[in-house]
């Protein structure tokens, strides 16, 4: 069993520990380490690994000789097995430095190390509270680089999840302790504590605070951080919807910090460009929404008179050709309408082509009296085409050169 610096240490970010083992990594240019205490966190609950270096120790507190990243953690049975990259270097040559029962120096990424135990932190206070205000149950939790995601079985409303928020907050500012301890069986089954799973072997409980303060109970492997006050604050940056339940995005610590400048940031900005104060930019752009939509609806007016316009000086080209082909770039809308206008002047074809992209093109083509199903099959013979339809119109996407195009409709039949 390795000895888990971070149960009582957790800011501890160097330590030194003896070799109780050395092998080869399943990858190239990896050994791996086993020792008999460590400040690594293995990667588990949701959380991925500390990441550091470990080298010889020379007894003094510095590293003797070379030094060797730890890019992965993993621990099984209570064993911790530390992955060191070596590079090109001799894995056996490493392994005679690391023999059994040598003194190694490791090293944590502690910056990485302090940000994930103020978001785990504020995470378990954050469900505890949700636990014990509304009966929710944590079914999903995800530590990521920049934010965390919780997932809670209840439906809960905007009010709720601010008043989570809220009293979570209130929590930080009392800095209470927060202990890590490992009951017996039989004291862990006479203690109330949440839990994801069923959990077999020795249980790490984590308690928010003590006696009548305490706030939350929970099973837990990651390190936390000392006390609620060290986590800073927590903020919502969004909350969803969630198989029967409420997905919660937080930020907890100097994420909270870095998220509230950047929308401060977008805020200021944006009254900058709307030339109003910051208090007024939800009026401003509301006002804008307003006016954009009245636009809208008077080019869509406008284009509804141009493309009757546009038809009627189209149908007296029935006389002289079979089918028309038009490259437009309407909505669906407009190009239905324009070929139920144009379709009883032609005797073949009345085809609209809406640009899509580069020699990407959506379509809708009607006829009077052309078997439709025909046309589709010889088209989709000539052209990558997607679509169909019934009766009188078919309408879809199709790849191809405009000319190419143009030329086939033109010329169909």
């Amino acid at each position: 069993m390795t000895i888990k610096i971070y149960d009582t240490q957790p800011h501890q970010a160097r330590f030194t520990a003896s070799v109780l083992s050395a092998f080869k990594g399943p990858n190239k240019g990896e050994i791996c380490l086993v020792l008999d205490r460590t400040a690594f966190f293995a990667e588990g609950g949701g959380q991925a690994c500390d990441t550091g270096e470990i080298g010889l120790s020379d007894g003094s507190g510095d590293p003797k000789g070379p030094v060797f990243p730890v890019t992965d953690v993993q621990e099984k049975e209570e064993t911790v097995y530390h992955y060191m990259q070596i590079g090109d270097q001799d894995p056996d040559a490493v392994l005679a430095l690391f023999g059994e029962g040598c003194r190694v120096i490791g090293q944590i990424d502690y910056e990485k190390r302090f940000d994930r135990m103020q978001q785990h932190s504020g995470e378990h206070i954050f469900s505890g509270l949700a636990h014990s205000l509304y009966g929710c149950t944590n079914v999903g939790f995800h530590l990521g680089d920049q934010v965390t995601t919780l997932d809670l079985d209840k439906e809960l409303n905007q009010q709720q999840i601010d008043l989570i928020e809220e009293k979570t907050n209130r929590v930080i500012y009392q800095d209470l302790p927060i202990l890590v301890f490992y009951p017996s069986k039989e004291e862990l089954a006479s203690k109330d504590y949440r839990s994801k799973k069923e959990l077999t072997g020795r249980v790490r409980i984590v308690d928010i605070g003590q006696n009548e303060q305490r706030v939350d109970r929970c099973a837990c492997c990651a390190p936390h951080t000392a006390s609620t006050g060290e986590i800073g604050m927590v903020r919502i940056l969004r909350w969803d919807r969630y198989k029967g339940g409420v997905r919660i995005t937080i930020v907890c610590g100097m994420r909270a910090l870095k998220a509230v400048r950047e929308r401060m940031d977008m805020l200021r900005e944006t009254a900058d460009l709307l030339t109003t104060n910051q208090d007024q930019v939800y009026r401003s752009v509301a006002a804008l929404k307003d006016q954009l939509k009245e636009e809208k609806e008077k080019v869509k007016d406008l284009s509804g008179r141009l493309i009757e316009a546009k038809a009627e000086s189209l149908k007296k080209l029935g006389k002289d050709q079979k089918n028309l082909v038009l490259t437009e770039p309407v909505e669906m809308a407009q190009a239905r309408k324009l070929v139920n206008e144009l379709m009883p002047g032609f005797e073949g074809l009345a085809a609209v082509l809406m640009p899509a992209g580069k020699d990407e093109y959506t379509f809708l083509i009607g006829s009077e009296s052309a078997d439709m199903t025909a046309f589709m099959k010889e088209f989709k013979e000539v052209f990558s085409v997607r679509g169909g339809g019934k009766g009188k119109m078919v309408q879809g996407s199709v790849t191809g050169q405009e000319e190419t195009l143009v030329n086939f409709l033109y010329n169909w039949r």
